[in-house]
């Protein structure tokens, strides 16, 4: 089965930077009062890449919570990434990393922004807004270890999400993938993308 790890982000259309109409919301108070995230270019390629950001506190991830052997290592190949946020309707998955690498520690751009995670572009799929209907539960409502907790990052590691909820949302990404391209935009989506940022 994959490794796979969940990150609760900022709600965004786009995620390819902030702009007048696609600001991040949901994303905590200091997005709140800067209206700024570092996650808002999560699905926006560099270099052929994608960098993926999320808040987490103490500034580092517990790459052995996927991998017992990884407790010394700096950086765990083949994540798959889910990344969640607050909508409207709750909390929904917003799109996915496949085939990621996941580092312990922040690394940082000459700017001062930094990500956990990378990616080949083509492996990163975003879920248009009209398409986001897979819930994203609570572990304060469905009970510790069936959901994310205040953290904004499960490890996904209970008995009950390895043999049941990751399988879950395995399936429903796998059927998704026929559905989006590349950052995960259809063709349609594509055309609105170019119009959106000319």
């Amino acid at each position: 089965m994959a490794t796979v790890i969940f990150c609760n982000i900022a709600w965004m259309e786009y995620y390819m930077g902030i702009t007048d109409s696609d600001k991040p919301h949901n994303g905590g108070s200091w997005v709140g009062e800067s209206n700024d995230a570092m996650e808002s270019r999560n699905f926006q390629p560099y270099q052929d890449n994608c960098y993926g950001y999320v808040q987490q506190k103490g500034y580092t991830l517990k790459l052995e919570r996927l991998d017992k052997t990884a407790a010394k290592a700096d950086v765990l190949d083949d994540v798959t990434v889910v990344w969640v946020a607050k909508g409207e309707e709750g909390s929904r998955i917003v799109g996915w990393y496949e085939k990621a690498e996941m580092y312990r520690e922040c690394q940082e751009f000459d700017d001062g922004s930094c990500y956990y995670f990378i990616t080949k572009a083509i492996n990163a799929y975003l879920i248009p807004v009209k398409k986001r209907d897979f819930r994203m539960p609570r572990a304060s409502q469905a009970g510790k270890g069936r959901g994310m907790g205040q953290s904004n990052v499960w490890y996904a590691d209970s008995d009950y999400a390895k043999s049941e909820y990751i399988p879950q949302v395995l399936e429903y990404l796998k059927k998704l993938e026929n559905t989006v391209a590349i950052t995960g935009l259809s063709n349609e989506d594509n055309g609105d993308i170019c119009k959106h940022f000319k």
